[in-house]
């Protein structure tokens, strides 16, 4: 089993990064563990055009992304929204049209430097699943005052990181279900390309 973890910031030494390195050490060593991290990853703005150095960067994220049984997807709160590189990435997904995420599980995380984090969580709930075709898990996980909370790489909140322990295995669990979905000959992507 693959759980592929997506850094959504944008920005170097980020927050979302250093809590997409806490929960990916969380999972067992019997999971496969791979993390996107999209500063490092670049993508340049989506524009429909078929050719560039975009393929470069996109091809392996794309792989990785194909590769997963189930995602964790970390989104800092900028401004109330979640982030532009998350934004960008799911244009990528959508139109390569292999929908490397479809019918798969995903846990979102929201991270916030105050009191937020529930913005980014709805958001990707309300838009992100449309034309990806992920599945929202019921558990995620809000890190508020995220400072406050990380600390040494550690989540030091009882609350905090029992919900993540328990937001994974539900996580996990919901991998191994869809797997079934994924097999079946039931999914039409040509008939039903785009969400509702």
């Amino acid at each position: 089993m693959k759980i592929v973890f997506v850094s959504g910031s944008v920005r170097s030494d980020s927050q979302s990064r250093k809590v997409t390195d806490y929960l990916a050490g969380r999972l067992n060593d019997a999971m496969e563990v791979k993390i996107v991290d999209l500063n490092e990853h670049r993508l340049p703005l989506y524009d429909d055009s078929t050719d560039g150095p975009w393929q470069e960067i996109w091809g392996p994220i794309e792989n990785e992304l194909m590769s997963a049984d189930g995602f964790v997807v970390v989104s800092p709160e900028w401004d109330g929204m979640f982030s532009v590189g998350l934004h960008n990435m799911f244009h990528y997904v959508t139109k390569t049209k292999n929908h490397v995420m479809a019918h798969k599980p995903v846990m979102l995380v929201g991270v916030s430097d105050g009191m937020g984090g529930a913005y980014p969580i709805a958001q990707l709930k309300a838009i992100g699943a449309k034309n990806t075709h992920y599945v929202v898990s019921p558990e995620g996980l809000r890190i508020s005052k995220v400072k406050e909370v990380l600390v040494n790489g550690e989540i030091v909140v009882d609350g905090v990181r029992e919900r993540a322990d328990y937001s994974l295995k539900v996580l996990v669990e919901y991998a191994k279900a869809l797997k079934q979905v994924r097999d079946s000959d039931i999914i039409d992507f040509k008939k039903f390309g785009s969400g509702v």
